[in-house]
């Protein structure tokens, strides 16, 4: 705001440009509105924007995005609202540690590192503000922003009553202004002795190209807790913040996420049912399990591209924050064996061990005959590019060992698509004569309406919970007893064993259920059925023969 615009906006205001008498043209005694110049309107307009930009860090964020993004339009976002209203509450006190928990490109660090500090001098240029990143590079940019959103002429026009920037501590890693706020940018490992804040944060302290490495892994949370941590101003008034895309199960976020000392904010891609409140009252406003973080910005497109190039594992980690051991949580990766057709001479599938190393896995030929056979689905239809998915598996028996066919369905589909995929996985497995459906919700629906023309359809009743049903089933992988086609043969096995491999707290279980139905099926020892593999099964092995 110019000199003359903020003349004419305290003369209207009677002398007082407070941010409480900015209700213009609204007699204050009468309560009655009186007609405003175009001027006067478009000066009200400005000022209240500028009341709620000092008021708020979200709209601060709207205000000035201009300053460090010209070139792109702003998209809002209800996670930006939650992140605001989050690092607000470290000021007032209400958050003393906060955890803070989303994928990359999401805008956290230009919330939390460049906006943030900028917006809270506004009220409080006192504060010292003391920032860690894994590279110095990084957390030098995010200061330059800073500064470059104070020294903007619209946060000039704005704000510069309140402080003035100090000509001889003005650099590109550390500046303060005339109430000896300071903003002071390091990185992780670097010597912070003398160094303080009244909020010390840590925004992407890890780096993801390194995050496998033990020693590295180890040495930041050692730096966190010998060094960073310890720079409090004010130990019973200052605020601590993490703020990181996870990238391994060991990181910092999991290095402090055990104690209840810190609130967590966790923001993943896709949404995952949760009961989570904070203690402001927050909780995820999405409903359905899938839902997407920022669809506008970041579509269903993006988000499968973002699959296939980082692959199932890293996604879980950096998109969902749930990162998988290495080897596997409650399935290892390891654990599971190949099968291959017959004279088809196909390569070891290569496996990727806890320690790091990898394992090569030879692959069998398949049996010559099965003992028990079944069709398994697990049905939850809601055509929608965020719902769960519907999930049918195909599996046969002989001796000890379950062989899971090369055949799977995994979409996202409605009622009439169901029906038609369970009518399709028959046809290509015709003489695999039970269909396991469970009995509740959708799965009932499918049933009675399929049971007069499908014969074989079998309800299957769920006693305990997801994870007790996938106990049962771990020992038969873990004794090296399941075998999944290799995945030249069938390219989805690889996403079949992350999900396993992340249950249960991957974002997707379907294909873990349809599995355990099918080894408690077919593992149970019932009467058993002996047959050649025949029609379209058949066809399919004859091409590798």
């Amino acid at each position: 705001m110019s000199a003359t615009r903020r003349d004419v906006l305290k003369a209207m205001l009677g002398g007082a440009a407070s941010a409480s008498a900015l209700h213009l043209g609204v007699d204050r005694e009468s309560r009655t509105v009186t007609p405003a110049s175009p001027a006067a309107a478009l000066l009200n307009v400005d000022a209240i924007q500028t009341l709620k930009a000092q008021r708020h860090l979200r709209d601060f964020v709207k205000q000035a995005w201009h300053v460090v993004e010209p070139a792109t339009p702003y998209r809002h976002n209800w996670h930006i609202d939650a992140l605001s209203d989050h690092l607000e509450a470290t000021l007032t006190g209400e958050i003393r540690n906060l955890l803070i928990m989303m994928p990359p490109r999401a805008m956290k660090s230009l919330t939390i590192s460049v906006f943030f500090p900028a917006w809270a001098w506004i009220q409080h240029p006192e504060l010292r503000f003391l920032y860690a990143s894994y590279a110095q590079s990084l957390s030098t940019q995010h200061s330059m922003a800073t500064r470059r959103v104070i020294e903007s002429d619209w946060y000039q026009a704005r704000w510069r009553d309140r402080f003035t920037l100090s000509d001889d501590d003005n650099l590109k890693t550390r500046f303060s202004n005339d109430h000896r706020g300071e903003r002071i940018s390091t990185s992780v490992g670097a010597a912070v002795t003398g160094m303080g804040g009244d909020l010390v944060i840590a925004d992407d302290p890890h780096n993801v190209q390194q995050a496998e490495s033990d020693a590295v892994r180890e040495s930041v949370l050692r730096w966190w807790d010998q060094a960073m941590s310890t720079r409090l101003n004010n130990p019973a008034t200052g605020a601590r913040i993490v703020v990181m895309q996870r990238v391994h199960e060991q990181d910092l976020a999991g290095h402090v996420a055990d104690d209840q000392a810190w609130t967590p904010l966790n923001l993943p891609m896709e949404y995952e049912p949760t009961m989570y409140v904070s203690p402001l009252g927050w909780s995820d406003p999405r409903t359905e399990t899938g839902d997407l973080l920022w669809p506008e910005r970041m579509d269903a497109g993006f988000v499968a591209t973002q699959k296939r190039t980082l692959g199932s594992q890293a996604y879980a980690a950096q998109y969902q924050q749930h990162p998988q051991p290495a080897e596997g949580g409650m399935f290892k990766r390891h654990w599971w064996r190949y099968w291959q057709p017959r004279d088809a001479n196909l390569p070891p599938v290569a496996v990727k061990m806890g320690d790091g190393s990898t394992q090569y896995v030879p692959a069998v030929e398949r049996p010559a005959w099965w003992e028990r056979s079944a069709h398994s689905w697990d049905m939850t239809f809601k055509q929608t590019d965020a719902g769960s998915y519907v999930v049918g598996l195909a599996g046969a028996t002989n001796g000890a060992n379950l062989y899971l066919m090369p055949e799977r369905f995994r979409e996202r589909t409605d009622f009439p698509g169901s029906l038609a995929a369970v009518l399709r996985q028959r046809s290509s497995y015709p003489d695999f004569p039970a269909i396991l459906i469970e009995e509740k919700a959708n799965g009932a629906a499918v049933i009675d309406t399929l049971k007069q023309s499908v014969s074989g359809l079998i309800p299957v009743q769920v006693d305990g919970s997801k994870e007790a049903r996938a106990h049962a089933a771990t020992p038969f992988v873990e004794a090296g007893n399941v075998y999944l086609p290799h995945p030249l043969i069938a390219p989805w096995v690889e996403e079949f064993i992350a999900e396993c491999a992340s249950f249960p707290t991957g974002a997707h279980d379907d294909q873990v259920d349809a599995f355990t139905q099918l080894v408690r099926y077919l593992m149970s020892g019932a009467s058993r059925e002996l047959h050649e593999p025949q029609g379209a099964l058949a066809d399919y092995f004859s091409g590798w023969n």
